[in-house]
């Protein structure tokens, strides 16, 4: 989080970030003129700035979409309310670590083994999902509990605009209504769990038609069991492979 869009805030951020992470090597954007200004600047340490087409923001679609509902989710939640900055750069982090602990795609042909990699998986090799992420203590302060709701809240918005997100985009790339198949590593809408960084992944076991020969319910492999959802709930994750035509 910075105060303003000069080239100076956003280095100083950019500092750190890397020394957090580490410095990366390349880097993508969009042609704003912080980011042009930041790029001459890095340049000396090496750092490889890729700027998107002039005038063609949806070449840079995927980072606006993560964005664009992240900013949706915190509107809806804040509301007209005000916290103090430290307060929102501490509900920022937070938000930051569940959007980083999503799952992208399924990386073993095992169906016992269906832990996704994640966005997280790149930042920080030990990543741990905390059991403490959602929990409340009635040792917190009044305004910690309400930051822990709002990070709550937040979350819940914007897992459900995600998820949303994610079939309406799917949909639209492929021009049809995919269906999860046999084999599929799929999230599982709805499914209750203490920690806000840990979604229910399956593996699809068995299709269940309806009378009109589509697939109405589904039987999921999961770590705790099988489950039969509706197809409904289940999604294909976010880098799983389009269809062979």
């Amino acid at each position: 989080m910075v105060k303003s869009l000069t080239t100076e805030d956003f280095i100083k951020a950019y500092r750190r970030f890397s020394a957090r992470r580490g410095c990366p090597a390349s880097l993508m954007s969009d042609n704003a003129t912080t980011f042009r200004g930041a790029a001459s600047v890095l340049a000396a340490e090496g750092v490889k700035w890729h700027f998107i087409v002039e005038r063609a923001p949806w070449w840079g679609g995927f980072w606006e979409r993560m964005v664009g509902l992240t900013k949706a989710a915190l509107r809806r939640t804040l509301g007209s309310s005000l916290m103090l900055w430290d307060e929102l750069e501490t509900v920022l982090c937070s938000v930051e670590s569940a959007i980083n602990a999503r799952p992208l795609t399924s990386v073993s042909d095992d169906p016992d083994d269906i832990q996704p990699l994640r966005p997280a998986d790149f930042l920080h090799c030990a990543f741990e999902r905390s059991e403490a992420a959602g929990r409340q203590s009635e040792q917190l302060t009044r305004r910690r509990r309400y930051q822990q709701r709002v990070v709550t809240s937040l979350w819940t918005r914007w897992q459900r605009e995600y998820l949303r997100n994610l079939r309406d985009f799917r949909h639209n790339a492929s021009k049809v209504d995919l269906e999860p198949a046999p084999g599929d590593v799929v999230l599982i809408e709805g499914e209750r769990s203490s920690n806000r960084l840990a979604w229910t992944t399956g593996t699809v076991k068995t299709l269940h038609p309806g009378r009109d020969g589509r697939s109405r319910a589904a039987t999921v492999h999961t770590l705790r069991g099988d489950v039969r959802r509706p197809i409904q709930k289940l999604y294909l994750l976010e880098a799983a492979s389009p269809p062979e035509e």
